[in-house]
């Protein structure tokens, strides 16, 4: 009897901590420590994604196909347009397509009164090659005068040298083909010669070659030249000029 209290007596103390103990095992089962202490190893991470992002690894021809192809093609189109611009005509500037040999010159025109005058670089019907020529349209009474020309005098030598050539050679034309004109050249020491166009051609409405010696100006410095003008002074006229191709040769 004794010995049977003794054990109830002792189960009584046991019961309620195996209870415990057992509700403890129960809540850590639970727990992600639990699951993860039990559970097999996992895949890396690091494995997982390199094996995501590499995949199967690119062939060089894969990877330099395209950059090598685009390169190519930039290539080819900038040795295009440097050829091109190589190779290209530059336009010349209408007075530099008239008048090949001006240089640094500059055209001007001028009326003294009573005139009217106009002077253009056009590419109109007083083109005799090339895209550009000169026209002059004027009308004189009584003392006026007009004309049109190249003037050196603002060049780094104030003048252009025109020595070891033997001609001045130009192409003119008339509107009616009765007009008149003057060439004359000045140097920078104020030495002046014109020769009136009635020495040099009978003038017509077609297309004429002047060729004039350059002796013919006189004492006119060709090595210190400031200007070239074809002028129209004879009163109580008018009419048109064309002139082209001013060379000196």
């Amino acid at each position: 009897m004794a010995e049977r209290d003794s054990i109830n007596s002792t189960l009584k103390v046991v019961a309620p901590i195996l209870l415990a103990v057992i509700s403890l095992i129960g809540v850590v089962v639970q727990t992600d420590w639990f699951a993860a202490l039990v559970a097999p190893d996992p895949v890396p991470v690091a494995t997982v994604v390199v094996t995501q992002i590499v995949g199967e690894p690119p062939t060089p021809e894969d990877v330099e196909t395209e950059p090598v192809a685009e390169e190519a093609t930039v290539t080819e189109e900038a040795t295009a347009t440097e050829e091109a611009i190589a190779t290209a005509t530059p336009v010349p500037l209408p007075l530099v397509e008239v008048f090949p040999q001006v240089g640094l010159g500059k055209d001007f025109d001028y009326i003294n009164s009573p005139a009217t005058f106009s002077a253009e670089i056009t590419n109109g019907n007083c083109v005799h090659s090339g895209v550009y020529g000169l026209k002059m349209t004027y009308a004189i009474k009584n003392s006026g005068s007009a004309g049109w020309g190249v003037l050196w005098v603002d060049t780094p030598d104030n003048s252009i040298d025109f020595l070891g050539h033997d001609e001045l050679v130009f192409w003119v034309k008339g509107g009616a083909g009765s007009e008149r004109f003057k060439v004359t050249m000045s140097d920078s020491l104020q030495q002046t010669k014109g020769l009136d166009s009635s020495s040099l051609l009978v003038l017509s409405r077609d297309w004429q070659e002047v060729r004039v010696p350059l002796e013919n100006f006189g004492s006119v410095n060709l090595g210190l030249l400031t200007s070239l003008t074809f002028d129209v002074s004879i009163k109580n006229t008018g009419g048109q000029l064309c002139i082209d191709d001013i060379s000196f040769e």
